[in-house]
């Protein structure tokens, strides 16, 4: 398992919009790191927004 996606791999994982992803991470609701120039998204905090929605 990843411990974090890039914004292109959480759209790719998760089914939701590049749109979306970036409002949920902006307003707190994914957790992000940035590393360098790079944001990462916390991989818990996908698969749980995820399982949140079901």
């Amino acid at each position: 398992m990843k411990l974090a996606y890039t914004i292109r791999e959480a759209t790719q994982a998760s089914g939701l919009g590049r749109t979306t992803l970036w409002k949920l991470r902006k307003d707190g609701t994914l957790k992000e790191k940035c590393i360098g120039r790079r944001r990462l998204i916390d991989a818990k905090s996908l698969h749980d927004l995820v399982a949140s929605a079901s």
